[in-house]
């Protein structure tokens, strides 16, 4: 025991002479740093660079006044929400001095274009029904994108719009899977934003795009694609292994975001509040959000901000 005591205070010893040489030789030799200076170049800001603002659900006619958190949703809360969109869109990319900005909208632009709506009693729930609805819609999303363009005069902006399955005009959602109602709302944005703003209407109903190695696959998430993996999505749409994939869809009103080696999946919040429908069936209440984002300066990644809206 005495032996093994001797050895514990020799280490000791030992270990505390060299704690007091290190330290010796920091404070009186004053070595060269061993850490290299960097100086750091802020790559987000005033890089040429393209901006991205992705949203869905908007469910223009939706009317709800009893949510158990936020604010409840009508015409008027909608359209506020759009302009909020497009100034913070606007904020964005003046900081950022964009020169592009990709707008991806994910379906459900309407509550129901349908007669007798979606379910027993719809058109109860809704503050504006039919056509009005579409003219509505197309007058509200006209000031927000116009509002975009006037503020970043030298910003080209192009924007990709696709239905969901509330844009149907018929009953069945199998039987409109071209989302006729929103199709004519977004014709009608294309000619008359024409000349100042790109707006792309994919016919199959999904939006494929790519700008400066950053892929774009959308589509609304009430279809097969949704419960498809991203490797089976990619596979079929994807651009191979230079570029980035964002994988965005809509449907659920509830944000999720999963990412890889190179790709994100973006399942995007609503725009629109709950109802008494998502409310007191499904029990989920979602806070209304929207994604701003770019793409990663030194690598192929994507860069996001997500926002909640009032």
């Amino acid at each position: 025991e005495l032996r093994n005591v001797q050895k514990e205070l020799l280490e000791l010893k030992e270990d505390r002479e060299y704690i007091d040489n290190l330290l010796d030789k920091y404070f009186t030799n004053k070595p060269e740093s061993l850490v290299k200076k960097v100086n750091i170049k802020n790559d987000n800001i005033g890089d040429s660079e393209v901006a991205y603002c992705l949203f869905s659900d908007i469910h223009y006619g939706k009317k709800f006044d009893r949510p158990i958190f936020g604010r409840g949703y009508n015409k008027e809360i909608a359209h506020e929400r759009m302009m909020e969109i497009a100034y913070k869109t606007v904020q964005y990319c003046q900081t950022y001095k964009s020169d592009k900005l990709i707008i991806v909208f994910g379906g459900d632009l309407l509550e129901s274009a349908c007669p007798i709506g979606m379910r027993p009693q719809h058109t109860d729930t809704m503050d504006i029904t039919g056509e009005q609805q579409i003219f509505f819609a197309v007058d509200s999303f006209k000031e927000a994108l116009l509002y975009i363009y006037n503020n970043l005069p030298s910003t080209h902006v192009q924007a990709h719009f696709i239905g969901g399955n509330h844009d149907r005009i018929m009953g069945d959602r199998d039987s409109d899977i071209g989302r006729t109602a929103s199709r004519i709302a977004f014709k009608i944005l294309q000619r008359e934003l024409e000349n100042k703003i790109e707006i792309n209407i994919p016919e199959n109903n999904i939006i494929r795009t790519t700008s400066n190695n950053m892929s774009i696959i959308g589509f609304h998430g009430d279809n097969g694609l949704a419960k498809k993996s991203n490797s089976d999505i990619l596979n079929v749409f994807g651009q191979g292994t230079e570029n980035y994939h964002l994988i965005v869809s809509g449907h659920f009103h509830k944000n999720k975001i999963e990412a890889g080696t190179n790709f994100m999946r973006i399942s995007l919040g609503s725009v629109c509040s709950t109802d008494e429908f998502v409310l007191e069936n499904l029990a989920f209440n979602n806070l209304p959000s929207f994604v701003l984002g770019k793409k990663h300066p030194k690598q192929n990644a994507f860069d996001y901000s997500y926002i909640n809206l009032y």
